[in-house]
């Protein structure tokens, strides 16, 4: 039974090593990934996304009162090129 107890002694204490370099593992890798985390960070963009939106929202409403435009010079055009007398 002394052979056993010892055989049984040395494994948990092969496992209680273990656990303690797995445990330092993880805190290593924590820390890795906690230095990852704070390195890419990016700053709140929404505020500038929400700005390119209004700014896209705004030359979209200026290029439909251009293309209006262009069809009424388009219109005038083509009525005072009715008009004129052909030389």
């Amino acid at each position: 039974m002394v052979p056993l107890v010892h055989d049984l002694d040395v494994s948990v204490t092969a496992v209680r090593e273990s656990q303690i370099d797995l445990f330092k593992e993880i805190d290593r890798l924590s820390s890795e990934l906690q230095k990852f985390v704070e390195v890419s960070k990016t700053p709140n963009l929404d505020p500038y996304v929400q700005k390119l939106a209004n700014s896209r929202r705004r030359v979209q409403h200026v290029h439909q009162h251009l293309r209006v435009i262009q069809e009424r010079l388009d219109r005038l055009y083509h009525a005072a090129s009715r008009r004129r007398p052909v030389a």
